[in-house]
């Protein structure tokens, strides 16, 4: 090699290996003959790093560059630089090669050496600098130490010893016995730039450093001036002549490195050093890259330098990797490396996850979709109870329960540790952290070994103090979960050592589209990009369908677990992943995320500034920066090149660009993003300071004092935490109150209470039921608010398998954030109320201050909540101390946030009786005189009004023998006729009076307790009905008329059905709603020339089309909330029921009782005394009733479910009559017994009966109410008054009814509240409260 001379001669063994691993080298002119150029693109450093953690990858990357199995990744890197170098002009290759890596192709065991040149490689490998060593033995010498680069252990030339991994347990200490060793092979052949005679013997490689001469220095005479304290001289003025510093010559240096033959160490490497590592397996090819780098000092271009190097050490040049000391002194002989200090993993595992706890135990919950969405399912998974959403219902499936379920089994472990709700609640949060932290720490490991250590600081700096990440890292929320594997995907693409690793990345991005958020997938496409261009450029296109394939087949097997257990829970098999995109994107205006509001277009830039501050201005800035630096100074400042920095700043600017397009925003929508955005402000900060670090007074920032330089970034770096750690406290202690207040209901007084916490204008600060015990459930009352509110996940357990309300389909539920008044509760119901009160807010009918009303409510805690309305700018977003040297208009204003509890009655009474007490004695005297002047007139009245009358004589009649002794008929009494037969009469029923003030949302349903104290008696319990009163309609209406709808669109034919002969009555009865709904209601209905049209839900019924458009009994069902049944008489003078609408009758089907005549109704449903004292009695009434003597019943029964439609607890509906014992008294037998009482539910049935007059036909309405037991028992006078009536039944009636089933737990609770309102003052033992049936 005669170009040897003034040259370093290197061999660069893991120049195909990623570029992390790569050395940059000063540009060269061309190659020698025979040589091409072929440095890999990321070259850094014009020498090897110096023996330290720089090097912890080096072996790795040394074995994977001989290894047969690498074949694809160093085609891949091939590929990657030839089209680095396409896309980058200016970037020109620094090294030689005698081949290139074209000629790598499949290795195998050589079996002639002579006819494979290009296969007989030694394991030996030379660096720059003259750096050798043996990938067998894992020896390495350098000019400044030893090493073996297997275990680790390192011996600098002045007798410091190390670890290149750190610790035993380090991941990037190799494992040899996973790791293909290549065998040694060194017999003689050719193929490299070594000669080949020295390949299998010894080999000696020159390397000469040439000389350098320092010219004489003259420093010129100096006068110093005497120094003088007050009168005295301290020291004499002095001279200092002239000198001369005399130049110096440093001879050329030349080192000899010499092999030592097959298997042998290199000489000067520790070769006492033994090989770990398992030498068995395929035999290895050593692969050198020689090259030939011009260091002369004339033409060297000083690297940019980084703050690091500059300001710790002035005088120093950094490139990012390591720092070298520029040749200015006259004894300088090497330039001389500092030893980045290694960063143990598990320390910043502990930092990342000590932020994160932090942030579990205080941070509050910011979303209530967190809440509603994945608290409260998660609660009924484990707690049986909670809030269900319209995105749960099996009508729309767009939240994946597999995702619930893996927190729903971390919060069951986290139970283990104690029964208090509350620590289920933080444990799955601390849970969430510890995750968090394990994915920030591989990807800021990743970041350090790929990039830069100082990215990878500046990263985990961002990530660990940022706001933003503070609510992010423990949010229960699927865009936190793609976050987490948005940094696994992030660090499997980045992390090219040991080959590519798209499968990988494929995979972690699908798993956080497919069980967290869909539109996260979107986040790899830049990454994608940057895979599918390199597998262009080698043109083998199986290779990168063959990885697309492997990570897609990995995602679609979590795809078909979260198909198989959504379809376990919704009982259907649904995709999850496309409901939520087809809702979102396909929708249409109606409905969509845009229904739930919009937000300007700046939206995000507005809140990423603050929850990121500075750093977001930074990442915004990247590629500016990066372009800069690029433009103005050449190469990165990091391992990668610009263009690969830029596949991975890029998804931060597409998914801003995206999501701010978007109409609806919420913050959470940028939570995937936020590892992207902090490798972007890492790199731009580092790149920034790099160029700030130069020190060539030939440049600006060179000659600004590198002290100067380093208090103006510290103070950048100091000010971006302080308003990061500003804001989060700010946050914190502002609106932390609702995690606060609920800590009373935990007490002992409270903890087995029943009773419902009601929410009203704060339903969206409620933290989910997790904090509240196990009794108590939250409840709305009617607010301000006109929007969709949750409902309850059914608590039916019997007879309806696991989960049953995750299957069965909630009332009341739409996908157009339409109101259901069926979702409130009245106020009077409440035991404790959630309120808020700032001094700023005028309140309102709908949303009044409760806590003022302080006769009825009582403060069992409150917290303070900032008042953002009154509270500066500044104190919005940031802590500002409430402290006097404030200036006034920057504090903090603050309301309050308080659990309010329902003071007793007789608290209550015993004020009143106080004010009235206080009342008498002040005017005593006037109301004697009043009562006296009263007591006078009405005495002289009635003296005046007898004294005024006449006797007037009066006798019998005596009777008239020519006159018929017969009265007029009876209008109860029915006209002699046939049975069978019936005659049209002439009767028009009265028009009804508009119903007062009705209102659809407003108007409460009338409550019927129809029960007395016992005895029990069995009667029909008729009574006189008002036509005002045919039909009730209530603030349920939305609900009942959806849930005919679904039943009528699951089970029309088998609900609703008319007989041929009975048409003509339901077609009457049709009519006859038709005409009496709009006069009652007008508000809801309005007449049409062809029928009714419901200005609600806007239907139009035409009532005169023939034939009518459905059953006429369907079409009248979905009109009123009440179900229908029309009763025939034929010649038997039996009655039939021939036409119903049966849809909501909670335990019996109309498919079993159609065409039976009455009395087989009531015999096969085993009603009792029905033969003994009802039947005769109710024959009698139904051939006397006449079309105007309309009448009334109530009846009463207790459900164990809380199934409006059909109990489930006696059986499935769609159960063979006698299979499961349906409509049989022991159907009960199937129900579970003594379940708890928050599963007893009160069911009450308005039945109205009527003749129509044009068919005779006799019409059912039936009108459920029905509530929780531990609702209605708040009521005065009510449970003992119920209590006593269950009690009283016979065993027929109890057995009917079911009372063995539940009559335990029922009676005890009733006794219990009984016995409470007694002491209260509330109730007397055995009286009669109110007016039956109210």
């Amino acid at each position: 090699m005669p170009s040897l001379t003034k040259t370093f001669v290197v061999a660069l063994s893991f120049a195909i290996v990623a570029t992390s691993g790569s050395v940059r080298l000063e540009p060269r002119a061309g190659c020698a003959k025979n040589y091409k150029k072929c440095e890999p693109k990321g070259a850094d450093s014009t020498e090897p790093p110096a023996l330290g953690s720089d090097l912890s990858s080096l072996y790795g990357d040394l074995v994977n560059s001989v290894n047969g199995a690498n074949k694809l990744r160093r085609d891949f890197i091939q590929a990657r630089d030839e089209l680095t170098s396409a896309l980058e002009p200016r970037a020109s290759a620094n090294l030689c090669c005698k081949f290139t890596l074209d000629h790598v192709r499949s290795i195998h065991p050589p079996t002639d050496p002579i006819n494979q040149p290009q296969d007989n490689y030694t394991t030996n490998y030379f660096l720059p600098g003259g750096s050798t060593g043996q990938i067998v033995s894992g020896t390495y010498s350098s000019a400044t130490g030893q090493a073996n680069l297997i275990d680790g252990d390192y011996t600098l030339t002045g007798g410091t010893k190390g670890n290149l991994y750190g610790s035993e347990d380090s991941p990037d200490k190799p494992d040899t016995a996973a790791l293909p060793i290549p065998t040694q092979y060194t017999s003689a052949g050719s193929g490299t730039a070594i000669a080949a005679t020295a390949l299998g013997q010894v080999a000696t490689v020159t390397t000469t450093i040439p000389g350098t001469t320092v010219e004489p220095t003259v420093f010129p005479e100096e006068t110093i001036s005497p120094s003088v304290s007050g009168d005295s001289t301290v020291s004499p003025g002095t001279t200092k002549p002239a000198s001369t510093s005399p130049g110096t010559t440093v001879a050329p240096k030349t080192s000899t490195f010499t092999t030592t033959g097959a298997g042998a160490a290199p000489t000067g490497s520790d070769s006492g050093a033994a090989s770990k590592s398992n030498m068995s397996g395929a035999a290895g090819i050593g692969l050198f890259l020689l090259s030939h780098v011009s260091i002369m000092a004339s033409t060297q271009e000083q690297l940019p330098g980084s703050l690091s190097g500059d300001l710790r050490n002035p005088g120093t040049i950094s490139n990012g990797t390591t720092n070298i000391k520029p040749n200015v002194s006259k004894n300088s002989k090497t330039p001389k490396q500092k030893i980045a200090p290694p960063i143990p993993t598990i320390a910043v595992f502990y930092a990342f996850l000590l932020v994160n706890t932090l942030a579990a135990a205080f941070v509050p919950i910011q979303d209530c979709d967190e809440v509603f969405n994945y608290w409260e399912p998660t609660h009924y998974l484990n707690r049986g109870s909670g809030l269900q959403t319209w995105e749960y219902s099996p009508e729309y499936t767009i939240r994946s329960w597999l995702y619930i379920v893996i927190h729903a089994i971390v919060g069951k472990i986290g139970s283990l540790f104690s029964s208090r709700t509350t620590v289920e609640f933080y444990f799955i949060r601390l849970a969430l952290g510890a995750i968090c932290a394990a994915c920030e720490t591989r990807l800021f490991s990743v970041i350090c070994k790929t990039f830069n250590t100082r990215v990878g600081i500046i990263f985990g700096i961002v990530m660990a103090t940022s706001p933003g990440m503070f609510h992010a890292s423990v949010a229960y929320l699927p865009s936190s979960f793609s976050m987490y594997m948005t940094m696994l995907g992030m660090a499997a693409f980045m992390d090219w050592r040991g080959g590519m690793k798209t499968g990988m990345g494929i995979m972690w991005f699908g798993i956080g589209a497919i069980l967290g958020w869909p539109f996260s997938g979107a986040l790899i496409i830049p990454l994608l990009a940057e895979d599918f261009a390199l597998s262009l450029m080698t043109g083998d296109i199986s290779e990168i369908v063959y990885r697309y394939l492997d990570g897609v087949i990995r995602a679609l097997l979590v795809l078909a677990l979260q198909v198989a257990v959504d379809a376990f829970f919704y009982h259907e098999v649904t995709v999850v992943p496309w409901n939520i995109v087809s809702y979102n994107v396909f929708s249409g205006s109606s409905r969509g995320p845009d229904i739930f509001g919009i937000e300007s277009w700046h939206f995000y830039l507005r809140n990423l500034s603050l929850n990121f501050n500075i750093w977001f201005i930074l990442a915004l800035f990247v590629v500016p920066i990066l372009g800069l630096q690029f433009l103005l100074h050449g190469p990165s400042t990091t391992k990668q090149s610009p263009i690969r920095s830029l596949v991975f700043v890029a998804p931060f600017y597409l998914w801003l660009a995206i999501f701010s397009a978007q109409g609806h925003k919420e913050e959470r929508f940028m939570y995937p993003v936020y590892p992207f955005l902090a490798l972007s402000a890492a790199l731009a900060l580092h790149t920034t300071l790099t160029n700030i670090g130069i020190s060539d007074p030939a440049r600006l920032m060179g000659k600004i004092p590198a002290k100067l330089k380093l208090y103006l970034v510290s103070l950048f770096v100091l000010l971006a935490l302080d308003i990061s750690v500003a804001r989060t406290i700010g946050i914190v202690t502002a609106y932390r109150a609702p995690l606060q207040i609920y800590a009373p209901l935990h007490e002992d007084r409270f903890v087995r209470t029943e009773a419902n916490v009601c929410l009203g204008k704060d339903w969206y600060r409620f933290p989910s039921s997790y904090f509240l015990p196990k009794g108590m459930r939250a409840k709305f009352i009617k607010s301000a608010f006109d929007g969709l509110l949750p409902g309850q996940f059914t608590e039916a357990k019997t007879g309806f398998g696991f989960f049953p309300g995750t299957w069965l389909i909630p009332a009341g539920m739409n996908d157009q954030n339409l109101e259901d008044p069926g979702k409130h509760v009245d106020v009077d119901h409440c035991s404790f109320l959630v309120d808020s009160y700032f001094p700023s807010v005028i309140s309102s009918p709908l949303e009044p201050n409760y806590a003022a009303d302080t006769d009825t409510w009582e403060e069992m805690q409150c917290s303070a909540f900032l008042d953002t309305s009154q509270t500066n700018f500044v104190g919005r977003i940031l802590w500002i101390p409430d402290l006097e040297v404030i200036p006034a208009r920057y504090r903090r204003r603050w309301g309050r946030h308080c659990l309010l509890r329902r003071r007793s009655s007789r608290t209550s009474l015993a004020a009143s009786c106080e004010s009235c007490t206080q009342f008498l004695v002040e005017h005593s005297r006037a109301i004697l005189y009043g009562l006296l002047l009263i007591s006078v007139s009405i005495w002289l009245f009635t003296t005046i009004i007898s004294r005024s009358k006449k006797p007037v004589s009066r006798r019998a009649h005596s009777p008239d023998p020519e006159k018929p002794t017969s009265r007029p008929r009876s209008t109860f009494k029915a006209p002699e006729r046939e049975p069978g037969k019936w005659t049209a009469v002439d009767f028009k029923r009265p028009a009804p009076s508009p119903y007062p003030e009705w209102d659809v949302h407003e108007t409460k349903p009338l409550p019927y307790r129809p029960f007395k104290h016992g005895p029990y008696h069995i009667t029909m319990g008729l009574r006189t009905m008002q036509w005002d009163e045919w039909i009730e309609l209530d603030n349920h209406y939305l609900r009942f008329h959806g849930d005919k709808k679904r039943r009528i669109e699951e089970r029309a034919e088998k609900c609703c059905k008319t007989a041929p002969e009975a048409y003509d009555g339901a077609v009457e009865l049709l009519e006859e709603l038709c005409s009496y709904l709009p006069q009652r209601y007008p508000s809801l209905f309005q007449s049409t020339p062809t029928g009714i049209h419901n200005l609600l839900t806007q239907e139009t019924f035409d009532i005169t089309a023939r034939p009518l458009a459905e059953d006429p009994m369907q079409m009248a069902a979905r009109l009123i909330q009440d179900d229908l049944a029309i009763m025939f008489e034929k010649p038997d003078g039996q009655y039939y029921l021939l036409a119903g609408a049966i849809l909501l009758a909670g335990f019996w089907r109309l498919s079993d009782k159609f065409g039976m005549p009455l009395s087989e109704i009531h015999t096969s449903g085993d009603v009792p005394g029905f033969k003994s004292k009802l039947e005769k009695g109710m024959m009698n009434f139904f051939r006397r009733i006449q079309p105007g003597q309309p009448v009334l019943r109530n009846n009463y029964f207790i459900q164990v479910d809380d199934d409006l439609a059909w109990s489930h607890s006696i059986g499935s509906e769609d159960a063979v009559e006698g299979e499961e014992g349906i409509m049989q008294a022991e159907g009960w037998g199937s129900a579970e017994k003594n379940k708890a009482i928050e599963h007893h539910y009160f069911r009450s049935e308005r039945q109205s009966l009527r003749r129509l007059p044009r068919s005779g036909g006799v019409v059912f309405t039936i009108r459920t109410y029905f509530e929780p037991i531990t609702k209605v028992v708040e009521e005065v006078g009510v449970p003992g008054r119920l209590a006593s009536a269950v009690r009283s039944w016979g065993d027929d009636v109890a057995r009917y009814k079911g009372r063995e089933r539940y009559g335990e737990v029922l009676l005890e609770y009733l006794d219990a509240k009984h016995r409470e309102q007694i002491e209260k003052g509330l109730a007397k033992e055995g009286e009669e409260d109110g007016r039956y049936p109210f």
